[in-house]
Formats: C-alpha cells, structure tokens, sequence
C-alpha cells in the first residue's frame, strides 16, 4: 500500500505537482488502492473549462481573465487559458480576499466586491 499525503489547497498551490507527489513511488500492484485518492483529487474542482479567447490576463473584456465573470460561479472551478506567447496555464477560482499580483500568480476577476463576491483566480499550473 503506497503511502498518500492528501493536500489541502492550501498546502497544494501546484495541484499538477501535488498529483506527482501522490502518485509517487506507486507500483502496478498499488495502482487500484489509487482510486479513492484520484476520484477525491479530481472532486476537488467543481468544474473545469477551456477558454480559447483569452489571451491575457489583466485589463478586463472578454480577451483576459479578469474579465471572466464570476458572479454565481462556485470556487474550485477551474479554467485553462493560452495567453499570447505562452503556455496552457491553469487558474483556479478560489474564495479570499488576496490582493491582485500576476507574478505571485492571483488575479482579481473586474466582477470582484469584498463583501458580495470574494474570489480571486489562482495559477495553480
């Protein structure tokens, strides 16, 4: 039986590394002991799409990620975006109140309000 850690988001900032770390040192005689972790590791998000039209990730309009809306869209949705000159980047709607800094990989969405919509985008891959 392989040993598993499973993370919390906290703990997990890159879930793309945190699944490595799962699966780590597993052998073929432990990979059906696997599929509790993986099912909960996937239920983690509450949905994942695709946006192929955004291309950046600040300034707001349909072209960046800020300007995805997100009222009435739960946390844990995860979106993959290409921006211009890039690589596939994966960003995860999280609940809090982080300030806005693309280098530490958060952007607030426009649609962003303290008290009535307090998620942020988290660069997670």
């Amino acid at each position: 039986m392989p040993n598993i850690k499973l993370f919390s988001l906290d703990e997990a900032t890159d879930l793309a590394n945190a699944f490595v770390i799962i699966t780590q040192g597993t052998t073929q005689e432990d990979a059906e002991s696997l599929k509790a972790p993986v099912s909960l590791f996937a239920s983690l998000f509450a949905s994942k799409q695709y946006y192929a039209e955004i291309t950046g990730l600040t300034g707001g309009g349909a072209t960046n990620l800020d300007g995805l809306v997100t009222v009435g869209v739960p946390a844990r949705t995860l979106v993959e975006i290409y921006p211009t000159g890039g690589p596939l980047q994966k960003w995860l709607l999280t609940a809090g109140t982080e300030t806005e800094d693309t280098t530490a990989g958060r952007v607030r969405p426009d649609d962003y309000n303290t008290d009535t919509n307090a998620k942020y985008w988290l660069q997670v891959a």
